[in-house]
C-alpha cells in the first residue's frame, strides 16, 4: 500500500537522511506515485518520465532501491545497486535479484510439493513497513534494531 512506502521513505529520510525517488510507468502508478510523496513528510519525490536508459543511470547512482519484483529491481541489480526485493507470490530463489548486498522479503509462505506458496490473497500486503525499514538498515550497513522514528507494524 501507497502509506506503507511513504513510511518507508520517510524512514529513509529521518533515520540515513536519504531522499526518495518515486519511480512509476502510466498514469495509475503515477497517482500512486504521488500519493507516496504526499504521505511521506517531505521525504519523497516522484520521478519524472524516464526512458529505460535514464532509468538506468539513475539506478546506477542510487545506494538502494526498494521495490517489487519488477523490471527497475532487475535493472538496479544489474548496475549494482542494492536491492530491498518484495516479493508476492513469485520464488525469491528463482526470481531474486542477482549479486550479493540485496534482501528479498515475501510473507508467510508454505512448502506445497516443493513449491514456494504464498497463503494470502494479497501477498505484499503481509510485508509490514517495519520488516522493510530493518531490511533497508542492514543493507545500509546497521545492525538490525528499533528506533524511535522506525514504524512499527500495524
Amino acid at each position: 500500500p501507497p502509506e506503507r512506502f511513504a513510511a518507508i521513505a520517510a524512514h529513509l529520510g529521518r533515520r540515513h537522511q536519504l531522499p526518495s525517488l518515486i519511480t512509476w510507468f502510466g498514469q495509475e502508478s503515477r497517482a500512486t506515485a504521488n500519493s507516496i510523496a504526499t504521505e511521506s513528510s517531505s521525504h519523497a519525490s516522484v520521478a519524472p518520465t524516464l526512458r529505460l536508459s535514464e532509468l538506468a543511470a539513475l539506478l546506477s547512482g542510487a545506494c538502494l532501491f526498494v521495490g517489487t519484483e519488477s523490471g527497475p529491481l532487475h535493472l538496479a541489480a544489474a548496475v549494482n545497486t542494492h536491492c530491498v526485493g518484495l516479493y508476492g507470490e513469485t520464488s525469491p530463489t528463482a526470481w531474486g535479484p542477482y549479486g550479493s548486498g540485496h534482501i528479498v522479503l515475501q510473507p508467510v509462505e508454505a512448502e506445497v510439493g516443493g513449491a514456494r506458496r504464498i497463503r494470502e490473497e494479497n501477498v505484499l500486503w503481509g510485508v509490514e513497513a517495519f520488516a522493510v525499514c530493518t531490511a533497508c538498515d542492514e543493507v545500509l550497513g546497521e545492525r538490525p534494531g528499533l528506533a524511535a522514528e522506525t514504524p512499527q507494524a500495524a
